[in-house]
């Protein structure tokens, strides 16, 4: 194939320069920086202003073309720490965007470090870590890495639930002779393929991804690993490992009724957000035409 343009790396720099740039040309001035040299700019609001976590971070206001929004660009040095986004709320989080007196919000967060998203709730907690209300903008940019942890999720149904296991040789399950008395398969994979996401927005990874897996300390006959949704886009310029897996075999597990769902649900899905798209704050756009050529 032959690539008439090459788009270059858009790596954190490339949209730190991009919203420096942009902060400049419309009132920041020559010296309008995002993060450099100490600097962090304060306006009318603050990173929890606009999240409703407890976050003092100062965010600059840019200039916004769509009338009903407004646009913020944040930036948080985690002075190599991380950052942790909780579904739980105890070590902070979680981040809710949604519309402010009757305005949209765009928000874009740098992140110098590395950014951990967790649920301190625990396995059957389905909670967000992230949530972007239709209408309103997240890009979150980390200069680092991203770690998912395991209780971060949706909890999967137990296939035994309500189940009576008879004397009778049959396969109902892999691994299982036996058979269900009044039990199907579960009907409840429908609402799992439509559930929201718990995390949303568009996430842009300069080093790795690692959605993690439960390792040990799974209850064999009632847990397995939680299903990820992210709902937006995700681009990860290092490696990105996808290690959910419903089988608690190599868990240590003989029992392995929620194995099946690895033939009817992904562990791990990514649903595209088309008004994130369109949303998409003005600074952040570019009028480019790529062409391709096989």
């Amino acid at each position: 194939s032959d690539l008439g343009y090459v788009p270059p790396r858009e790596d954190f720099a490339y949209f730190l320069n991009l919203a420096n740039s942009a902060a400049q040309e419309t009132g920041g001035g020559a010296g309008a920086q995002i993060g450099q040299d100490g600097r962090k700019f304060t306006s009318s609001k603050h990173l929890n202003d606009l999240i409703g976590f407890n976050r003092e971070e100062g965010c600059m206001q840019m200039q916004e073309s769509d009338a009903d929004s407004e646009s913020w660009v944040c930036y948080i040095d985690t002075e190599d720490a991380s950052l942790v986004i909780d579904a739980g709320g105890t070590y902070g989080g979680p981040w809710v965007l949604r519309e402010q007196a009757g305005k949209f919000q765009k928000l874009t967060v740098f992140v110098k470090g590395d950014v951990i998203i967790r649920n301190s709730s625990g396995y059957s907690s389905d909670a967000a870590a992230i949530a972007v209300d239709v209408g309103n903008f997240l890009s979150l940019v980390v200069l680092g890495n991203m770690d998912i942890e395991p209780n971060v999720g949706l909890a999967m149904p137990n296939p035994y639930s309500g189940a009576t296991l008879s004397s009778q040789t049959g396969q109902c399950w892999e691994g299982h002779s036996a058979t269900v008395a009044g039990y199907s398969r579960p009907s409840n994979v429908a609402t799992q393929n439509s559930a929201a996401g718990v995390t949303e927005g568009i996430f842009i990874v300069d080093g790795n991804l690692d959605i993690k897996s439960r390792e040990s300390g799974v209850n064999c006959a009632a847990e397995t690993d939680k299903r990820y949704i992210h709902q937006g886009s995700m681009v990860v310029w290092g490696h990105a490992e996808m290690k959910r897996d419903f089988s608690n075999r190599e868990r240590g597990c003989v029992d392995d009724a929620f194995g099946i769902y690895n033939n009817r649900v992904p562990a791990e899905t990514f649903i595209y957000r088309p008004d994130l798209v369109v949303n998409i704050p003005s600074w952040m756009r570019r009028n480019t035409v790529y062409m391709y050529q096989e």
